[in-house]
């Protein structure tokens, strides 16, 4: 077997895992929360500084920090390949928190 082209199994993300993810997003400030749910659903800067009511420097400041809190607080708990997976995760478990559940 070629050992360049083999594809690496990304270990599926845990009831574990989703629970430590669910207790981050909910410890989230309010406005750090909505920032990461918006940028999800890819509104802009100025969009976004505009549904939220703070500047677009402030956007882009505050979604600089939330990112870097998602790096340090959850992305040491897991393998790189399921960074991706570990932020689409935090944005279901905002939307839960925003409908409840």
């Amino acid at each position: 077997t070629d050992r360049c082209c083999e594809i690496r199994k990304v270990k599926p993300l845990d009831k574990k895992d989703r629970e430590m993810i669910r207790k981050f997003a909910s410890e989230l400030e309010e406005q750090d929360r909505n920032i990461l749910w918006f940028k999800h659903q890819n509104l802009s800067d100025d969009l976004l500084s505009t549904r939220l009511g703070i500047s677009r420097p402030t956007v882009a400041k505050r979604k600089k920090e939330v990112f870097t809190l998602i790096e340090n607080q959850l992305f040491k708990f897991f393998e790189p390949e399921q960074y991706e997976e570990v932020v689409y995760e935090t944005v279901v478990q905002i939307s839960d928190l925003y409908e409840g559940r």
